[in-house]
Order: structure tokens, then C-alpha cells, then sequence
């Protein structure tokens, strides 16, 4: 087999492993080890510099391929994980406030009750 064959091939089976990650919820990233897969929901639990460190996209990694235009690209997204982030963040912290105010008011209720209107408030399901 030639090398660019080799190349080619390797390249296919590593695009079809991200992708088989991706239907099973998990990304995939580059380390220094090699590739990562993970799943995506604790992913993003972790602090957004861990986010960004983890995915290679820190502000100022971007600045470093200043000679390559994907770096204008690169950055906006670490602005935009950054903002989107501190906005979920903020949403959880007035959930987690309203959940507690709405447990103290509704002392008594069956918690069966109680979490059933908490699950359909989530999902905006009522008005």
C-alpha cells in the first residue's frame, strides 16, 4: 500500500470514529496522548478555560496561527463557548433559586407533585 493510501485510510477510520462517538453522544479531541473521546454531557461541565484548554482553543492559542485565517474563526468560537457558558451558568443558578423558593412554598405537597411541576416548568410546558 502506498503511503498516501495509508494516509487516506487512517484518515477515513479516524472520521468514521468521530462520528460513531458523535451518535453515541461523546466528542472526540486531540491530546497529546492521542485522541480523546468523552461524553459530551460531563464535558461541558467543566470550567470554560478547561473547555477551551481541552479543545485546543483558548484566545490566546488562536492568536499563535496568526499566519492561518482559521485562526479569526478559531477565536470567535472561544468567545462564543465563553459567552454561552456564562449564560448557562446564570439560567441554572435562577433555576436552582427558583426550584428552592418553590420547594419552601409548596411545604407539604407530595414531591412526586412538587417534581412534576418543577419537570414541566423546564420544558415550558406551562403557562
Amino acid at each position: 500500500m502506498r503511503l498516501d493510501e495509508e494516509k487516506e485510510q487512517q484518515q477515513e477510520e479516524i472520521r468514521n470514529f468521530v462520528l460513531d462517538k458523535r451518535k453515541e453522544g461523546k466528542i472526540v479531541f486531540m491530546t497529546f496522548e492521542g485522541l480523546v473521546s468523552v461524553e459530551l454531557d460531563e464535558f461541558i461541565k467543566q470550567p470554560v478555560d478547561g473547555l477551551l484548554y481541552d479543545l485546543n482553543r483558548l484566545e490566546e492559542v488562536s492568536l499563535t496561527f496568526i499566519d492561518d485565517p482559521k485562526w479569526i474563526n478559531d477565536f470567535a468560537v472561544a468567545l462564543v463557548i465563553r459567552e454561552l457558558k456564562s449564560k448557562i451558568t446564570r439560567l441554572e443558578t435562577k433555576v436552582n433559586n427558583f426550584e428552592k423558593e418553590l420547594r419552601e412554598q409548596v411545604d407539604g405537597w407530595p414531591q412526586e407533585e412538587i417534581d412534576g411541576w418543577i419537570e414541566k416548568l423546564a420544558l415550558g410546558e406551562t403557562k
